[in-house]
């Protein structure tokens, strides 16, 4: 059976939209969906943001959006979460009112602690699309919460400050208690075995750790042949094709992306020895690590 090759193409790198990468650590900045969206006639095209994460709160309208090239119709009341170096475009119109959220991660870092809370590291894990029922109790408060924080920021010059940085807080803090739907996290089916599904999402959280596929096997409560078995008969893989298929995943996007070297992209994509990840890197693509990166750096 032969693999597909993967197709990441290198996506330019902005700060803000149309504007140069952000290099200040603590970085918060909120505007509308209509502010920048009408300037560039109703169309972001595909980029990335290679320090930054960003939080797309539609609250009325709809939204066309490209995730790590999946396509989407996004209707409100939602939030789109685009963390750093993942790649996405929107296309929408006057009618789609809303926030777009954009924040480094240092404003998750606790100073008393110098950690990140799981929540906020769960939170932008992977892109994803979180709806937000009519209904809820959240949906009047994460508004206000936007509109307080871009009144905060309009008022200073310095977006560094304990009201502004908590309000960021709150309004992911209240995204997150929300399900959201990981894009990166296939579809199997709906027939197919739900422990599928459940082992996808925890490839997607932990495939940049050791975590071992016994591991695997005891958080999804089954054997760890009743894993290999699952996988194979879903998705014609082993569980260790499924993790190393994301790892090189992540080493593509930050090769076509970044200026990292093999070396470190090696050991953040989750890999220990690098001349194993070369050989599966070549195995999958086609391709050296240093061949793909200046095969997707070519000018189009």
């Amino acid at each position: 059976m032969v693999s597909k090759k993967p197709t990441i193409t290198r996506a330019p790198t902005f700060g803000l939209y149309g504007e140069p990468p952000e290099s200040h650590p603590f970085f918060i900045h909120i505007e509308s969906i209509k502010s920048r969206s009408n300037t560039y006639n109703w169309e972001i095209q595909t980029h990335i943001h290679q320090n930054l994460n960003q939080i797309i709160w539609l609250a009325s309208g709809t939204i066309n959006a490209q995730l790590d090239g999946i396509d989407f119709l996004i209707n409100s009341p939602s939030a789109i979460i685009v963390p750093a170096l993942h790649s996405h475009s929107f296309q929408t119109n006057n009618e789609a009112t809303g926030s777009v959220l954009t924040v480094s991660h240092d404003i998750f870092i606790f100073p008393e602690s110098k950690t990140t809370s799981s929540i906020f590291e769960n939170l932008f894990m992977a892109p994803a699309v979180t709806k937000i029922a009519h209904e809820s109790n959240d949906l009047f408060g994460l508004n206000n919460c936007f509109q307080i924080l871009s009144a905060e920021l309009s008022r200073l010059k310095d977006a560094e400050s304990f009201i502004t940085s908590r309000l960021a807080q709150v309004i992911c803090l209240i995204i997150a208690r929300h399900p959201k739907t990981n894009i990166s996290t296939p579809h199997t089916g709906k027939n197919s075995d739900k422990k599928i599904t459940d082992f996808l999402l925890l490839v997607e959280k932990h495939f940049k750790t050791e975590m071992k596929i016994f591991e695997y096997a005891v958080s999804l409560e089954i054997s760890k042949d009743k894993l290999i078995r699952t996988t194979k008969l879903n998705l014609n893989k082993s569980p260790i094709q499924v993790i190393l298929d994301r790892r090189i995943k992540e080493a593509c996007q930050l090769l076509a992306n970044t200026n990292s070297s093999v070396d470190r992209i090696s050991q953040i994509s989750g890999f220990s020895d690098v001349p194993y990840f070369c050989r599966q890197f070549k195995k999958k693509t086609g391709l050296t690590p240093l061949e793909f990166r200046k095969k997707t750096r070519q000018p189009i």
